[in-house]
């Protein structure tokens, strides 16, 4: 499959599959956050002057990890069930979103050799990359899986 000329390949695809590793611990928040919200104790015993609420940041925190968790997951499933090629469709979710498959058992669902499936495993890559737009981390920094050459 040809790719555009100007980008560096290798560097793609590394970064696709970072980003795609990072699924499976952004997918596992995404289904098992989950908020517990203790209720104030009262008390009649004296106590020092408030300085903030700290169980309001940590329910904050988990908030946002779990708002960020459920938009990254939705926004990877999205990018893969978009891509026109079913296979490469396979690849993606089998390698690393869906309970992690064996590439053996992959190229024998797939009916490809080993260098077929390494092939088009690359290809599937770079289509991924080509496909998901650059997106903020939960620090805010942007994340662009395409690398261009110099």
């Amino acid at each position: 499959m040809p790719h555009f000329s100007f980008l560096d390949q290798n560097a793609t695809i590394k970064n696709a599959k970072e980003i795609l590793k990072d699924y499976e611990d952004y997918h596992n928040l995404e289904q098992s956050l989950k908020l517990t919200i203790k209720s104030p104790i009262i008390s009649d015993v004296p106590k020092s002057a408030p300085v903030g609420n700290r169980q309001e940041d940590k329910i904050v925190e988990k908030l946002e990890i779990r708002n960020y968790s459920a938009f990254y997951c939705k926004l990877i499933r999205n990018v893969v069930e978009s891509m026109e090629n079913k296979d490469y469709q396979i690849i993606i979710r089998d390698t690393y979103l869906v309970d992690c498959q064996t590439a053996v058992s992959i190229m024998m669902k797939l009916s490809l050799a080993p260098a077929q499936f390494y092939r088009m495993k690359n290809d599937a890559l770079l289509v991924f990359a080509q496909t998901l737009p650059p997106f903020r981390d939960l620090n805010g920094k942007w994340i662009d899986p395409l690398v261009y050459k110099n």
